[in-house]
């Protein structure tokens, strides 16, 4: 990976550790490192790449990054991601356990890999634990309809005002329309990675630049998405995407 002249502390609210099962991808621990002392990347937010359907391997996969979390204190913060068609008293012990024992600060849906809706039964309960837990979602959107089209957000941000919602990847270019629409709920972020220059400038002017995070989804991407918006931001817009939002949302310390 090519070293980014960078001199603006950067967030990264969306990266991934661990072997894949879905997407046959191995998201190393050294990539993640590698933005942290090279591109200045202060704090990132990592949730686990998607694990085989098995409860011990998806705490595993948690455990995995709550020691990265521990030998970087400060740095690096976990991401609870689980099937919500796990037993719900399972669902419920382990989320608990990411978010109060291991001190994780997220909960993360990917439909496309959890086969699974937000709007379903099993998907509006895993909004419920959001809430119970005061802990942020961030739902995948994009590559993987019907469940991944923004619209299936609709049902639980009618119910769940009071969850932070954040939309992953903003619809991607397939959905980006219907990502934007979802700025009417106050409670909607966008981590817009992946997204194409002019959609995120669009994005930025329905939703507000105080709305989007900067987020990678995989470490080298970091590169694009730091020269994505250091061309389509405005006066004061870029400081905010790359580390002041997400300062705010998760009251976080420099």
């Amino acid at each position: 990976m090519e070293n980014i002249t960078n001199t603006k502390p950067i967030i990264d609210v969306h990266a991934h550790l661990g072997y894949d099962y879905v997407f046959d991808h191995d998201f190393r621990k050294e990539k993640l490192i590698y933005n942290l002392e090279h591109n200045n990347v202060v704090k990132t937010i990592v949730q686990p790449a998607l694990a085989r359907p098995y409860m011990e391997e998806v705490k595993r996969y948690h455990d995995d990054i709550a020691a990265l979390c521990r030998e970087y204190q400060g740095s690096f913060y976990g991401m609870a991601s689980i099937s919500p068609h796990f037993r719900p008293d399972d669902l419920s012990f382990e989320l608990s356990r990411c978010i109060n024992d291991l001190g994780f600060i997220a909960i993360k849906l990917t439909p496309i890999g959890h086969a699974c809706s937000p709007s379903c039964k099993d998907g509006m309960f895993l909004f419920s634990e959001a809430k119970r837990l005061k802990a942020p979602l961030m739902v995948h959107t994009g590559a993987g309809a019907p469940f991944a089209n923004p619209t299936e957000l609709i049902a639980p941000l009618e119910k769940y005002l009071d969850v932070t919602v954040i939309v992953a990847h903003a619809g991607s270019e397939q959905f980006a329309d219907e990502a934007r629409r979802l700025c009417v709920y106050p409670n909607v972020y966008y981590d817009a990675s992946w997204l194409g220059d002019i959609s995120t400038r669009q994005l930025i002017d329905a939703a507000g630049a105080d709305r989007i995070l900067f987020a990678t989804d995989h470490a080298d991407n970091f590169p694009i998405e730091l020269a994505k918006y250091r061309s389509v931001c405005k006066n004061g817009e870029l400081d905010r995407i790359l580390s002041k939002n997400a300062l705010d949302l998760f009251k976080f310390n420099l």
